[in-house]
């Protein structure tokens, strides 16, 4: 017994982030709870995958002087850091990744900033993989949510038992989908996504659609085929799922991998364009994407520029998209883009108006 209520009332985080506005609506505390089931070779979070406090290492500032490998044990061929190693280094770049944190001491942290959760806010519990610690945020949300919103960022790799627990109580469920195809999913993530794909199911028919948003990392020669987007269109569609967010790589997920000792999969960049013709088909079938700031000036030109050229080709508009040549800082218009939105307009409204002219 005494187990079972340790297991109840005790999560492991491994980061509190205050004042988040990009996981939820409104203004968040984020809860990251360490463990995950899958082993994503782009995971943008790997100091979660571990259900267990662990010490990691950054390497910026470090000087060589092996102080903390010198005071490290040796398992399995590879040495692991211990609290003497924290201690010896001089420049501060160990610490302990993974707080045990009981639901009580996370209300008090969460409170400080009660009146901001309380305006249109809340709390977003991710990981890692949250719904492994289903018992603690079913515990905290019952004991102290009677008045901001919850909402969870998940893979939904997890027993059908744990989604029937916390369906009723969260207000948003993020789910990140990543390829379609079932030999691709565990090649890359080491698991099965049927299991997935059936919570999902589950999740579609049992709470509004609303409050599902599916998450998908782009990541460039791994899920941006057209197979895959067609396949991954295709039941959202049949499940009647809309609201999608997309996520672009980036390479400095790959040094947090080394922090943690795990050795990156080096994956491209997603590119502006890429992000603007998957935005473009997405859109093009139906799907809600928010605008997030994603990319930014000369970056989001391109994105946009793709867009375009995307529009032209599906509605036969014969308009040249030009690369931009503009110098200097991108004020986010120019005459050219602005030329280029003016015809696409009009002859998308010609088309509309006269049909059988053209």
């Amino acid at each position: 017994n005494k187990k079972e209520v340790i297991f109840l009332t005790k999560g492991i985080i491994f980061s509190l982030e205050e004042f988040s506005v990009y996981d939820g609506p409104g203004i968040r505390t984020t809860v990251f709870l360490k463990g995950c089931p899958l082993k994503c070779t782009w995971c943008h979070n790997p100091e979660g995958q571990n259900k267990n406090a662990e010490i990691i290492r950054s390497p910026n500032g470090c000087i060589g002087c092996k102080s903390c490998i010198n005071n490290g044990i040796e398992e399995n061929g590879k040495i692991v850091f211990t609290e003497e190693s924290i201690k010896k280094c001089p420049m501060n770049l160990l610490r302990v990744c993974g707080e045990v944190i009981d639901s009580e001491e996370l209300c008090n942290k969460l409170l400080k900033n009660k009146n901001i959760l309380d305006s249109g806010g809340g709390v977003t519990f991710s990981g890692g993989e949250p719904l492994l610690h289903t018992d603690y945020i079913k515990r905290f949300i019952d004991k102290y949510c009677n008045s901001f919103s919850v909402a969870l960022e998940t893979s939904l790799y997890t027993d059908i038992l744990n989604v029937e627990s916390l369906y009723p109580l969260i207000d948003r469920w993020y789910v990140d989908f990543k390829v379609f195809d079932e030999q691709k999913h565990i090649e890359y993530t080491g698991v099965s996504n049927e299991l997935i794909k059936s919570n999902l199911r589950f999740l579609s028919h049992n709470i509004d659609k609303e409050k599902i948003i599916i998450t998908y990392p782009i990541i460039p020669e791994l899920n941006t085929s057209d197979d895959n987007l067609y396949n991954m269109m295709s039941l959202l569609s049949e499940l009647d799922i809309k609201n999608i967010e997309l996520h672009p790589y980036r390479k400095i997920q790959e040094q947090k991998h080394r922090d943690v000792g795990l050795e990156p999969m080096a994956f491209n960049e997603t590119s502006a364009e890429l992000y603007g013709c998957i935005k473009y088909n997405f859109l093009n079938n139906g799907f809600i994407i928010p605008e997030q700031i994603t990319y930014r000036e000369k970056e989001k030109c391109k994105y946009l520029k793709a867009i375009r050229k995307q529009i032209c080709a599906d509605k036969d508009i014969s308009l040249e998209i030009k690369d931009c040549v503009f110098e200097g800082r991108c004020a986010g218009i120019c005459p050219r883009c602005e030329y280029e939105l003016e015809f696409i307009n009009r002859a998308l409204e010609n088309k509309k108006t006269n049909p059988d002219v053209f």
